[in-house]
C-alpha cells in the first residue's frame, strides 16, 4: 500500500517522539488507517458525481480533515503550517485517486 508520505520522513519525524519506536509506528499506522477509512468512505459518496476528481478529492479531504490533522500532529511533533498543508495535500491526492479508481471500476 502506498501511503503517499515516505516512510523515512515519518521515521525521521519520530526522532522527537518520546514513545518507543514500535509503539509510535503502530499508533501512526492506526491513525493512517482511520484517515484511509474516512477518505474511502467519503470517496464512495462522491462516486456518482460528475466533476474533476482532483476537485472532488479536495472536498473529500476536507471532510476528513480531523483525521488528517490528528495524524500529522502525531507524526510530526511541533508541525509547521507548511508540513501540515503537505499532509492535507497528500490526503486530497489520495482521495482523488479513489474517485478515479471507482469511476474506472464502475
Amino acid at each position: 500500500m502506498n501511503y503517499g508520505i515516505p516512510a523515512l520522513a515519518v521515521l525521521l519525524a519520530l526522532g522527537g517522539c518520546t514513545l518507543p519506536s514500535n509503539v509510535a509506528l503502530k499508533h501512526i499506522d492506526t491513525l493512517r488507517q482511520d484517515q484511509e477509512i474516512c477518505l474511502r468512505t467519503n470517496a464512495g459518496y462522491f462516486n456518482g458525481k460528475d466533476g474533476d476528481p482532483s476537485e472532488l478529492g479536495k472536498n473529500i479531504a476536507a471532510a476528513c480533515r480531523d483525521q488528517t490533522d490528528t495524524l500529522s500532529a502525531y507524526a510530526v511533533p511541533h508541525i509547521s503550517t507548511d508540513e501540515a498543508e503537505r499532509f492535507r495535500a497528500d490526503a486530497a491526492h489520495r482521495a482523488a485517486a479513489y474517485v478515479t479508481d471507482a469511476r474506472n471500476r464502475g
